[in-house]
């Protein structure tokens, strides 16, 4: 999956790695910007970003705000610009 946020950077969803990865529009850098670690979430916590275990997101959505909502088949995610 991906979107666009209010940037004009692209926002993907890589189902393979368990990452979400953002493109930088004026750069063509990618950059992984969630999962990647092994920390499980508990309801209400924060933690670093990369550090958390994502378990094969399927959807996402920016709002107008920038925040990042992930979706995952057994949760949704929020991660706030």
């Amino acid at each position: 999956c991906i979107c666009g946020d209010k940037n004009g950077d692209y926002v993907i969803a890589d189902t393979a790695t368990n990452r979400i990865r953002r493109i930088i529009k004026s750069s063509g850098l990618i950059n992984t910007i969630i999962g990647g670690g092994e920390e499980q979430l508990v309801f209400g916590e924060n933690k670093s970003l990369k550090s958390i275990s994502l378990q094969s997101p399927t959807s996402l959505l920016v709002d107008k705000l920038n925040n990042l909502y992930i979706v995952e088949p057994n949760r949704i995610l929020v991660a706030k610009d």
